[in-house]
């Protein structure tokens, strides 16, 4: 029976004997298991012809399908060569659906040894139209050869910038653009695509004012992640990497489960001097908090203080370190495959105290979504920790009523609203819901700073106090029952029953506070 290296030799008898040894021998074993014989003749015969003509790069490129093609890329390894691939054939119109990597495994060891080689398949989706896959081939390797030549000089962002070139459309159409100059639908149209030299992007998550985010694969770790994706003009909106800077130093100091965690950041330069700027983080496959309540209404109550006690905790540790996230608000608390809720989005953070000149943006508008600003932000004053409580508490009324306290007339009539006018008790809106909740909700939305929770840390007390005592749990009112006033509520007007909740019969009471229980 032949050996391995006898039956590659037969296959491929024009390859060095020394290179079908060393592929062999330096491939890692799980190679051996995923390709035959056949296949493995086919790789070495890619890379003799690597090492015949001294290229950095070769590839074949054939057709398995209708708009399915397997794509051969053989070359000397080095860091960001998957990202160039990747790049390249997102430019060319080609869909990564799968990839396999093979590359040689070291050996340091011997003076005279072969520099590592690779061979990576990747399985491609796309529309070719009618064009000659030969000239596509031709192309693919000239801008992978010209890439890999600066990965070699640790020319990184060159070389993506090479990979990326739309010299070829699929479409037989040319572009004015500089060969080296990638477009922004390079990135952030074609999934397929490496960014980070680590980061996949595998799906569109969604698409907001600034940008869009991507769900995407880190390779290094295989793990989902998720990717912000932001295009700017960093000479008239420097603001926009600021601001994706600052989230990304801010969220790495914080180490809080109750926060969303950011793994890396960068840029990439775009045509015309344009840059797209990335962020990626944890991926919270839950949504967030709009979208649940847009799909399933406002949540049962016990749900609904299991997240705040989680937003507080995350907005504790934030505000212990300083820092303030002035854009609290449905749409920036995620949930996770648990359904446990983290804060995130905090691209307007900014360390307490915060100047008393209103923070405007190049639209010329307050920072923050108006629906949620307490009053001194509304106003454009001074905030600190009880700034975030307030739009903690308006998310929350939002979140157990469907609809934000304040929400009626334009931007400026919202902000003028929340500057003039006291919050709307949740009580008035959800008359069954628990006294003590609507106590919490009013004093974290107080117009007045001073009147409101101090910290967080307070307002999870509260909660710890009030459950212990059975206060938040939602109850049906009997027919001749009536709510009892917590110390620290506005009185309810005076019937000709009694003050407090008398049961009759079998009937009991939920809510029945103890003469000294009092906020604290």
């Amino acid at each position: 029976m032949k050996s391995l290296f006898e039956s590659i030799r037969g296959l491929c008898p024009g390859a060095p004997e020394e290179l079908v040894q060393a592929h062999l021998r330096r491939m890692p074993g799980h190679y051996f298991d995923q390709y035959s014989p056949n296949e493995i003749a086919r790789h070495v015969r890619l890379l003799a012809t690597l090492r015949q003509h001294g290229r950095l790069a070769v590839v074949e490129l054939r057709t398995l399908g209708k708009n399915q093609y397997e794509l051969l890329v053989a070359g000397v390894d080095a860091k960001g060569v998957l990202a160039c691939i990747t790049t390249a054939i997102a430019a060319l119109g080609f869909n990564l659906q799968d990839v396999r990597l093979a590359t040689w495994v070291p050996e340091e060891s011997e003076e005279n040894a072969l520099p590592s080689l690779f061979v990576d398949q990747l399985l491609l989706g796309g529309d070719v139209r009618g064009q000659d896959l030969a000239s596509i081939a031709e192309n693919l390797q000239e801008r992978l050869e010209r890439a890999f030549g600066f990965l070699q000089q640790g020319e990184f962002v060159k070389a993506e910038e090479v990979a990326a070139a739309s010299a070829l459309l699929l479409s037989g159409q040319s572009t004015n653009q500089p060969a080296s100059a990638p477009t922004l639908r390079t990135f952030h149209l074609v999934c397929g695509t490496v960014i980070g030299q680590d980061f996949r992007l595998e799906q569109r998550l969604g698409k907001g004012g600034m940008g869009e985010v991507y769900l995407a694969t880190q390779l290094s770790l295989q793990r989902q992640v998720a990717i912000k994706l932001v295009e700017y003009d960093p000479v008239t909106n420097r603001e926009v990497q600021e601001r994706f800077n600052r989230e990304a130093n801010v969220l790495a100091r914080l180490q809080s489960p109750f926060i969303v965690s950011v793994y890396a950041s960068g840029s990439i330069p775009l045509a015309s001097g344009r840059r797209l700027q990335w962020l990626a983080m944890e991926y919270m496959s839950g949504g967030d908090l709009h979208r649940w309540v847009q799909e399933n209404g406002p949540p049962p109550i016990p749900l609904a203080l299991r997240w705040l006690r989680q937003a507080l905790e995350g907005l504790l540790s934030a505000h212990r370190h300083g820092i303030l996230h002035r854009d609290l608000k449905p749409h920036n608390l995620f949930l996770n495959t648990d359904g446990d809720l983290k804060v995130g989005d905090f691209g307007l953070v900014k360390p307490p105290p915060v100047s008393s000149t209103p923070q405007i943006t190049l639209q010329g508008t307050i920072l923050g979504t108006p629906h949620y600003m307490s009053p001194e932000q509304a106003l454009g004053e001074s905030l600190d920790e009880r700034s975030d409580i307030f739009s903690l508490g308006a998310t929350f009324f939002h979140l157990l009523t469907g609809r934000p306290p304040f929400e009626q007339g334009s931007y400026t009539a919202i902000l003028m609203r929340i500057a003039q006018e006291d919050a709307p008790r949740l009580a008035s809106v959800l008359p069954d819901c628990p006294p003590a909740l609507d106590l919490i909700l009013a004093r974290m939305m107080a117009r007045r700073p001073e009147l409101r929770y101090q910290d967080g840390q307070v307002v999870l007390q509260e909660l710890d106090s009030y459950a212990r005592r059975g206060y938040l749990i939602p109850a049906p009112l009997g027919p001749n029952m009536r709510p009892v006033d917590l110390p620290g509520r506005p009185p309810r007007e005076k019937d000709s029953s009694t003050a407090n909740v008398v049961p009759r019969g079998n009937e009991t009471c939920e809510y029945r506070p103890h003469e000294t229980d009092s906020p604290q």
